[in-house]
C-alpha cells in the first residue's frame, strides 16, 4: 500500500514522459492535486481502493496492463466480469484502512462508497460520483505497480 502522493508522483513522471498515458494521468492531477469539480477526495480515496483491490486480485492487474487503455471503463458492458468481481470484493469492506506501519495513508471505504454509484458498490444516487475516478485510478495503479 502506497500514499497518494506516491501515485501523483508516479503521474508527474508519466506526464514528463509523454507516453500512451500522459493524458489519464494529467487528468488523475487535475481531478485529486487541483481538485477541479470537487473531486479530490473522490481520486484520493479511488487510489487507495484501487490499490486494495489489485493486491488482492493480481490477475486482474495483469489483464489490465495487457490491454491498450487510458482508462478502464467499468461501466463498458464489457467489462461486466470485473466490475462484477469489484462489487463483489468492495461489498464487504469498511473502515479506514492504508496503515503501513507507522504511516496512515488516510483511505477508507466508507468514504469511498459514499462517492462511488450503486455500479461500483457505493451510495451515491445523486450527481457525479467517484466511478470515473475509480477507473482512472484502477489503470494508473496497474500500470504503476506493474
Amino acid at each position: 500500500m502506497r500514499s497518494k502522493e506516491w501515485f501523483y508522483g508516479q503521474c508527474v513522471a508519466l506526464v514528463r514522459e509523454t507516453n500512451d498515458l500522459a493524458g489519464v494521468a494529467w487528468r488523475a492531477l487535475e481531478l485529486g492535486v487541483e481538485g477541479i469539480d470537487n473531486t479530490r477526495g473522490h481520486m484520493n480515496h479511488s487510489i487507495g481502493v484501487a490499490q486494495a483491490f489489485l493486491e488482492d486480485r493480481p490477475d486482474i492487474k495483469d489483464q489490465l496492463n495487457e490491454l491498450n487503455l487510458e482508462a478502464v471503463n467499468l461501466s463498458d458492458p464489457a467489462n461486466d466480469d470485473l466490475r462484477q468481481e469489484f462489487v463483489d470484493w468492495v461489498a464487504d469492506k469498511a473502515d479506514a484502512f492504508g496503515q503501513v506501519g507507522k504511516h496512515n495513508f488516510g483511505y477508507n471505504f466508507d468514504t469511498f462508497k459514499s462517492v462511488a454509484t450503486p455500479r461500483l458498490g457505493g451510495n451515491r444516487t445523486d450527481g457525479g460520483g467517484a466511478d470515473n475516478e475509480f477507473h482512472i485510478a484502477l489503470r494508473l495503479v496497474a500500470h504503476f505497480t506493474e
